[in-house]
């Protein structure tokens, strides 16, 4: 079986621990739809829980929201 449809539900980490590691990602998906908008830590949490793509894109990544 190829690798769809399997989870990674041991690489689990928080939405802190994502947020370290993947912020300048973050930070381009959320300028194709607000150009230049500042990005702190607080802001992004609020972009992923309350975007739904980002939502689902964070959670398949093992984010535990």
């Amino acid at each position: 079986m190829g690798r769809l449809g399997k989870r990674k539900e041991h690489n689990t980490m928080t939405i802190n621990q994502y947020l370290k590691g993947h912020r300048a990602e973050l930070h381009r998906m959320i300028d194709v739809v607000c150009p230049n908008h500042p990005k702190t830590d607080q802001e992004l949490r609020l972009w992923i829980l309350n975007d739904e793509g980002l939502y689902n894109y964070v959670k398949s990544e093992g984010v535990r929201l």
